[in-house]
C-alpha cells in the first residue's frame, strides 16, 4: 500500500470515528430532560405503561400478571400470561387445549375453579408429551411416560405455561 492509499485509509476511519461519535452524542441524556433527551429514552428504551392484575374467577387467591410497554411507538406485553383453557378426557388421557398447540416438553402447571381430572394436581410442574394439534398428554418429567387421567375434573381448567429457571 502506498503512503497516498495509507493516508486516504486513515481519512475514512477517521470519518467512520466522527460519525459514530456525533451518533452517539445524539444518543445522550441529559438532565433535566430536553426534547432530544426524551425522543432518545422514547426510541432506545421500555418504559412500562401500566401493571395489569388479573384474579380468574374461581382461581381462589392465584393473581396472573402481565405488564403494558411501549418502546419507539410499539406497544406490547412484557412477560405475558400463557393461560389456557382444557379440558381433559379420561379415555385417551388427553387434554384438548381451546385455541392452541403446545410442543413436547413445554413446562405446565394446572389451575381450576373445582376439581382437578384425577391424578392431576395443583403447584406441580407438568410436561408436554405426545403433543398433537390442540391435543396432549402430561408427564412428571421432561420426555417421560404419560399421566394416565382417570377423570375429567370439574368446573373451568386452566393449563399455565411456566418458565423453568
Amino acid at each position: 500500500m502506498t503512503d497516498k492509499q495509507e493516508i486516504e485509509e486513515l481519512k475514512r476511519k477517521v470519518e467512520a470515528l466522527e460519525k459514530w461519535q456525533k451518533e452517539r452524542k445524539l444518543q445522550q441524556i441529559t438532565y433535566p430532560l430536553d426534547i432530544q433527551s426524551f425522543k432518545v429514552l422514547v426510541k432506545y428504551f421500555m418504559s412500562i405503561v401500566s401493571l395489569v392484575d388479573m384474579r380468574i374467577v374461581g382461581l381462589g387467591d392465584r393473581r396472573l400478571f402481565t405488564y403494558l410497554g411501549i418502546q419507539d411507538s410499539q406497544r406490547f406485553q412484557v412477560a405475558p400470561q400463557t393461560l389456557f383453557k382444557y379440558s381433559a378426557s379420561a379415555s385417551t388421557d388427553r387434554l384438548t387445549l381451546a385455541d392452541a398447540a403446545l410442543p413436547n416438553d413445554t413446562a405446565v402447571t394446572l389451575y381450576s375453579d373445582d376439581t382437578y381430572p384425577p391424578p392431576l394436581d395443583v403447584d406441580i410442574t407438568y410436561f408436554v408429551v405426545e403433543s398433537s394439534g390442540n391435543t396432549l398428554k402430561l408427564s412428571l418429567t421432561s420426555g417421560g411416560a404419560a399421566i394416565n387421567i382417570t377423570g375429567v375434573g370439574a368446573g373451568q381448567q386452566y393449563l399455565q405455561v411456566v418458565a423453568l429457571v
